[in-house]
């Protein structure tokens, strides 16, 4: 799902858990991925997606990159 990114950014963290947006090549859509820290490693939680051309996305969420 995060193949293909144009760019990124990390919204916010802390010792457990961080939110990072995704922006697809294109400027298809854009995805805020969900990170949890588990023995010392990054793992992915899961996403929502925040703006999508197609129409599907969940939520409007600053910053909207285009």
């Amino acid at each position: 799902m995060i193949n293909g990114k144009a760019s990124k950014k990390v919204l916010t963290y802390s010792h457990s858990q961080a939110y990072v947006y995704y922006v697809s090549s294109g400027n298809t859509c854009g995805d805020i991925i969900t990170y949890v820290l588990i023995d010392g490693k990054w793992i992915f939680s899961g996403w929502k997606t925040a703006w999508s051309k197609t129409g599907s996305a969940d939520d409007f969420v600053w910053p909207y990159f285009r």
